[in-house]
């Protein structure tokens, strides 16, 4: 490991929640918007596949669901690690099942750079080891707390962020410019 690096379980330094169950009954027309795991794509939301939740429950029993700006959605079953960093546009969500939600606890770890952790190839790959399910894989907050992850000192993890968002930004131009 490089010096200065830090390796910690996932669960030490990062805050991760999983979204209720809803049960049939429980979703509303026009109610409060739900994300789930045909939501979020890899970098971006979208809504289009949404449901809703009845908008009572959504802003009272389960209000500490309700997805802030900022936060990292990650899904869990199916397609395992598509994320996206939720942006003001996106709001107002709710949690589901089978997406959870995640933010640095430590101001040590820049949340740009936890993204781009969760998106890499050995987190993934670490997470996908431990599913469980034939048909469909799943994992759960139960796996993610087994993780480790290493992350270098901040200013680091800033010019790390910088070159890798360069990068998909030319990829992103590349790939228009194809079609």
């Amino acid at each position: 490991m490089k010096q200065g690096w830090v390796t910690d379980r996932f669960q030490d330094v990062v805050f991760l929640q999983e979204g209720p169950g809803i049960r049939k009954y429980e979703y509303q027309d026009d109610g409060y918007p739900m994300i789930n795991v045909r939501c979020v794509q890899d970098g971006f939301i979208d809504m289009t596949k949404s449901r809703s939740a009845n908008y009572e429950l959504a802003t009272t029993k389960w209000k500490h669901f309700q997805i802030e700006e900022g936060d990292i959605l990650f899904t869990i079953s199916g397609t395992i690690g598509r994320s996206a960093i939720v942006k003001k546009s996106d709001l107002p969500l709710l949690m589901n099942t089978s997406v959870v939600r995640l933010r640095p606890l430590t101001n040590e770890l820049d949340r740009r750079f936890l993204y781009h952790i969760v998106r890499g190839k050995k987190f993934q790959d670490d997470l996908i080891n431990q599913s469980t399910g034939t048909a469909i894989k799943n994992v759960g907050p139960s796996h993610l707390k087994k993780i480790t992850i290493s992350y270098p000192p901040l200013p680091e993890q800033k010019c790390i962020v910088a070159k890798l968002d360069q990068a998909f930004e030319a990829i992103d131009q590349a790939k228009a410019n194809v079609e």
